[in-house]
């Protein structure tokens, strides 16, 4: 066998290792976000220059180098446990507290809480305490005067 021949039987061979490489390196660089994200785009866990993506649609970064988070556009729910709670006047009432909340920087969002499971255990310990802080010090009535006003409807609605 001459050169030629196994070049020629080892050809095949090395044009798909080029292509299995060229797949492994687009498909390593680019990436999609639907219209519910958002992405903060990190190059060896630091941000880069420009990092928040908020577009929807195929995007390219530096393949093994540059890493994608993403999080979510949408208004999110957080729902608090169930509590049982005392007011001023020693009513016993049943609370279930409930907030919405959005990501709207991304990049503050991912140094501070880096997930969205982070910021619901955040959103419990915050909005619990104030419920836990709030309720006793108030008379039912005003409770629910302060409830019926933020949902606009009348009080006796909510009676």
């Amino acid at each position: 066998m001459n050169n030629r021949t196994i070049f020629a039987a080892a050809l095949p061979i090395i044009i798909g290792v080029i292509i299995v490489v060229a797949i492994m390196v687009f498909s390593s660089a680019a990436y999609t976000l639907d219209e519910t994200k958002q992405a903060v785009i990190r190059q060896f866990k630091d941000p880069v220059e420009d990092p928040v993506v908020k577009n929807a649609g195929l995007h390219f970064k530096m393949p093994f180098i540059q890493e994608v988070t993403r999080f979510d556009k949408r208004t999110l729910a957080w729902d608090g446990d169930p509590d049982e709670l005392r007011t001023l006047g020693r009513k016993q009432i049943f609370i279930d507290t409930t907030a919405r909340w959005q990501i709207e920087e991304p990049l503050v969002f991912l140094e501070t809480l880096t997930d969205e499971a982070s910021a619901q255990s955040r959103l419990d310990d915050i909005i619990g305490s104030v419920v836990r802080n709030q309720i006793p010090v108030s008379r039912a009535t005003t409770v629910l005067w302060k409830i019926a006003i933020r949902r606009g409807c009348p009080l006796w609605a909510m009676i």
